[in-house]
């Protein structure tokens, strides 16, 4: 179910202003959506150097790919529902 408040003609108030005939209609989203952002480089690095710490420098052929696919499904398995993996 939605609020719904009026306000004085004010922009950007609220998160979803309306306006309409001198006034807004602010409405507020029952459930907001939160969002996973993770650090892909980060943790293609932290994967790939804390793992030759354990296995002596014998990595295996994208050992640390497989570790970020690894969190991310771990995330997943927790519920959450939106997750976003950013690169640069």
């Amino acid at each position: 179910m939605h609020k719904r408040k009026a306000c004085a003609g004010v922009s950007g108030q609220g998160r979803f202003p309306r306006r309409s005939a001198g006034h807004c209609t602010v409405t507020r989203h029952p459930d907001p959506m939160i969002v996973h952002l993770v650090d892909g480089t980060y943790e293609l690095f932290r994967h790939f150097y804390g793992l030759r710490r354990f296995n002596k420098g014998k990595d295996k052929p994208l050992g640390a790919v497989v570790g970020v696919l690894q969190s991310v499904l771990e995330i997943l398995e927790q519920g959450e529902s939106h997750v976003g993996v950013a690169t640069d």
